[in-house]
Order: structure tokens, then sequence, then C-alpha cells
């Protein structure tokens, strides 16, 4: 049974050709390059092995690694500060000390997780307290929440941040509408409620 022949220097353009637009090259015989053969030093009668491109790469997204949906209402407080600061004002409050120390520690996480070290306190605060019901009774009920899932008295640390003008505002004004009823809880108990489920939020997206 014969070999086939292949034959030298056709005038079909190269895979490079093709990918680059350019006319097919005119045929020549490379130096060394034993006729019958693909490539110099090739056994005689083989065909030449046809060059690929290497895979494509896409582009790395401009985005965080690791997005997580509960950080969403953090990073657009963070946005809106950015972009419109006239809208806070600065807002002090006082907190469970070992609540205070849970965000800390999840804002440090958050920080290495994602590389947005812009994250600060008064993003997280401002997502949690922003979260509470506009219904004097349903965030009354959110501070009797709070009361249920503590352990027992704890020692409170001040928060010193800034908040958006509407809802430090709401916070102003939270006391008191608490006074209107017959059986309601503290404003901290609500905030500490508001921030604790922001952060029990955060610990199930990890």
């Amino acid at each position: 049974m014969s070999k086939p022949k292949f034959t030298v220097g056709s005038t079909q353009p190269s895979i490079a050709d093709e990918i680059m637009g350019l006319p097919a090259s005119p045929p020549q015989r490379p130096e060394g390059l034993i006729e019958g053969s693909g490539r110099a030093g090739e056994p005689r009668g083989l065909p030449s092995s046809p060059r690929r491109p290497g895979p494509a790469t896409s582009p790395v997204p401009a985005t965080y690694p690791s997005p997580r949906d509960g950080l969403e209402p953090v990073r657009r407080a963070r946005d809106s500060v950015r972009d419109d600061p006239r809208s806070w004002e600065a807002f002090a409050t006082k907190l469970p000390r070992a609540l205070v120390q849970r965000l800390n520690s999840q804002l440090a996480a958050d920080q290495a997780a994602t590389g947005d070290y812009g994250l600060a306190i008064g993003h997280y605060l401002e997502a949690a307290f922003s979260a509470i019901p506009s219904s004097v009774d349903k965030a009354a009920a959110w501070g009797f929440a709070w009361r249920k899932r503590q352990d027992g008295p704890a020692g409170s640390e001040p928060v010193g941040s800034r908040l958006r003008r509407d809802t430090a505002l709401a916070m102003h004004l939270l006391p008191a509408r608490l006074r209107t009823l017959e059986r309601r809880p503290k404003v901290w108990e609500i905030q500490a409620e508001a921030l604790a489920r922001l952060l029990d939020g955060l610990d199930g997206g990890t």
C-alpha cells in the first residue's frame, strides 16, 4: 500500500494568517525541509500537525470576590454616603458590648473577604437601623425579641457614627412613639435586635 504524498508549499493560508487576516504566503520551502514531510526533521511521508491557537482568556470581571447577598444593604449605605454625604449626619447610641465586638469582628472579616476596605461601622448601623419597621408595634416586637435572645444583663458601649438623615430622625422620634404603648421595650433593645438580625444574615452567607 503506497504512502500518501503531501504537497510542500501549499497555498492554503496558515492559522496565524487567518487570525491576522493576511493573504496566503507564496509557496516557499523552508531550509532543511524534507519533501513529503510537514516540518524539518520529521520522518518522510508524515503530515504536519496543525498549530492551534492557545485557549482564549476571559477578562477578569471588576467585581468584589466572593460577593454575598447579606452584605448588599451595607454596600448601598456605603455608596450613599460616598455619593451624597450631605444626606448623612452624626449619630450616637449605646449598644451591648458583646454585640459591638461582634460587629467589629464582622467588619474585619468582610473587609478581608471582599477587599472592600471602604466598609465602615456606620454602613452596618445604617443598614440595620433603616430596616426597623415603621410600625411602632412591630418595632416594639423587635425589642422584645432582643430580650429573649440575650442571656442576661450585659454592659453597654457607646457607638458614635453617622446615619442617613431620615434614619437618624426615625431613631430620635422612636422614644416618643414607644411611650404611646402600655408595654414597651427600650430604644437600644430595638436597635440591638436590628443589628443582630443583620449580623445573623451575614453569618449565614459565609
